[in-house]
């Protein structure tokens, strides 16, 4: 089977069990969310202790950031059963587990060398993944089918228009380097096409999904098309610094969760504080 077909028959399967989730009921919609973070972080992880020959703890760095999401199941802090006072004191409580048990493998298993780095970079994963990406749950709702899931919709939408319209204009267009240490393949002409179209966008669909007007979809169209960009950056610098082609071999012909999901982990947090703030 030819690298293509692989590549499309994964991309299939993907949208099918991911949308089937969210769309599904707000507890396959939690999972789903959960899932993406968590391999998330065990990706990024991974890619840490390969570049510094660490110890095999990717696993940790997942199961941390499931039990950051854990106060986003829905209903469960109004339930009988408590996370704690807070679901701010089980995050600070998360935490304090990050810090003593990343400190305490690194001075464990690690040269003095490497360690400071190793450390700091697992607690920068937990804190990317388990708080600032986490934020994607504020683009859920507990409305039942795509309803459910409407803002999310926006944000993926935008997020591709921005990729295919960079794509195509810098293409035609593209002669300045956006980022020449990074990627070569990104134009300032490409970042305009693909802001252009992803306004664009957001303006068509923004009174549909996310129930705002004019202006405020104009502001998140340019929003979204920056972050786009610079969430893709952030994956490749990692890549780049770590050595690695891809972030993992989970996907068939696509890579790892943080290939295929590195815009959206960056947007989302920004689209949740925008649209409060618009909102509110």
């Amino acid at each position: 089977m030819s690298n293509l077909a692989v590549r499309v028959i994964s991309a299939l399967v993907m949208i099918v069990v991911i949308y089937g989730a969210l769309i599904l009921n707000p507890y396959t919609r939690w999972a789903m969310m959960a899932m993406i973070l968590a391999l998330g972080a065990w990706e990024y992880a991974r890619m840490i202790t390969l570049k510094y020959q660490g110890p095999g703890v990717a696993w940790l760095a997942g199961l941390l950031v499931f039990l950051c999401v854990l106060p986003q199941y829905p209903g469960l802090m109004e339930g009988s059963v408590s996370l704690s006072a807070s679901p701010g004191l089980w995050i600070c409580g998360v935490a304090v587990a990050s810090v003593l048990g990343f400190t305490l493998i690194g001075f464990r298993k690690l040269d003095i060398a490497v360690m400071a780095p190793w450390i700091y970079l697992q607690l920068f994963g937990i804190a990317y993944f388990g708080i600032y990406a986490a934020a994607i749950y504020g683009l859920l709702t507990e409305a039942s089918g795509w309803k459910g899931i409407f803002p999310l919709l926006l944000v993926q939408i935008a997020i591709a228009c921005a990729d295919t319209g960079a794509y195509f204009t810098g293409r035609k267009f593209g002669k300045r380097k956006l980022a020449p240490a990074i990627s070569s393949g990104k134009t300032v002409e490409g970042a305009v096409g693909g802001a252009c179209l992803t306004v664009l966008m957001v303006i068509l669909l923004g009174p549909k999904l996310s129930h705002t007007g004019f202006l405020a979809n104009l502001g998140l169209g340019f929003l979204l098309s920056g972050t786009a960009i610079v969430g893709d950056l952030f994956i490749s610098i990692l890549k780049r610094y770590t050595g690695a082609k891809d972030s993992s071999n989970l996907i068939p012909g696509h890579g790892g969760i943080l290939d295929r999901f590195d815009s959206l982990l960056f947007s989302a947090p920004a689209a949740v504080f925008y649209l409060q703030l618009v909102q509110g």
